[in-house]
């Protein structure tokens, strides 16, 4: 636990973390898109509106740029505190680190579910634009906005608790056997811990993909085409096969490894930024 992460005020903590995720996930949006765009189709076909090619990288930037900076905060604050609990309860640290990495991601789903909602149907091309998903999906009430939470936190919690605890691990044994550290090693290990969590999960990130990109076109008898995640997870492998539950894999690897890598370091430079201000 570095001294610059246990000096910052809670306010700094969020900063660091509003930083740090909208940096991110704004560089990344591009393969976000077409990892989305992989896992709203059917292997039998899409539904998915056509769009120009030099636009589809694009879509859905807006909602992407505006709730990733409150994301960030809630995450890190809530990690660093639970952290800070861990410490003082926890012998393993290991487990302290996943516990902190669920924690953080939990909280940040109160604000990433209803970004995922506005953002993922104008990437799969179910809508125009971020105004018109906003405009169709407001009058169902707040509740629309948190459809798919808990496959959002099922694919969330998991992942943010695993590549925290594999990128502290990697630091950690970088730095007690080999010597090494500084910000070349947290992008390679925030890399490394982001993949290997990234592929573990990604059954639960197809089933809160598609829960969450189904329109009232998509619906054959009136109700919904998809339900709970454990359901849509079991008519997805009985439908279209194993191989459909992988939909997306590669683009959500090459999006959460750099992402993973890039949230950790970055946060990290801002916090020492921060830090070097207090004196």
């Amino acid at each position: 636990r570095s001294a610059v992460t246990a000096s910052l005020s809670f306010t700094e903590r969020m900063i660091a973390g509003s930083i740090a995720r909208t940096a991110a996930q704004t560089v990344l949006h591009p393969l976000d898109t077409l990892r989305t765009r992989a896992q709203a189709s059917k292997r039998k076909g899409s539904r998915s509106a056509s769009t120009q090619p030099q636009d589809v990288l694009l879509k859905g930037i807006v909602p992407q740029v505006l709730l990733a900076g409150p994301a960030g905060a809630l995450q890190f604050v809530t990690l660093e505190w639970a952290r800070d609990v861990a410490a003082t309860h926890i012998s393993s640290s290991v487990a302290g680190n996943l516990l902190a990495g669920a924690a953080g991601a939990l909280a940040a789903s109160i604000v990433r579910v209803p970004q995922e909602n506005l953002k993922q149907p104008v990437q799969a091309g179910k809508y125009a634009n971020s105004w018109v998903a906003l405009r169709t999906l407001a009058p169902e009430g707040p509740a629309r906005f948190y459809r798919g939470f808990s496959s959002t936190v099922l694919r969330d919690v998991p992942w943010n608790a695993l590549s925290f605890t594999f990128y502290k691990l990697l630091v950690t044994v970088a730095e007690q056997a080999l010597g090494v550290s500084g910000p070349a090693t947290d992008l390679a290990f925030g890399l490394m811990g982001g993949a290997l969590a990234a592929v573990i999960l990604t059954p639960f990130d197809v089933a809160k993909t598609r829960v969450m990109t189904q329109t009232k076109e998509d619906r054959s008898d009136g109700t919904e085409a998809y339900g709970g995640t454990f359901a849509t997870l079991s008519r997805i492998f009985h439908e279209e096969g194993p191989r459909a539950l992988m939909a997306g894999v590669l683009p959500r690897v090459l999006y959460l490894a750099p992402l993973a890598s890039l949230v950790f370091a970055v946060y990290g430079w801002v916090e020492k930024f921060l830090l070097a201000r207090h004196f």
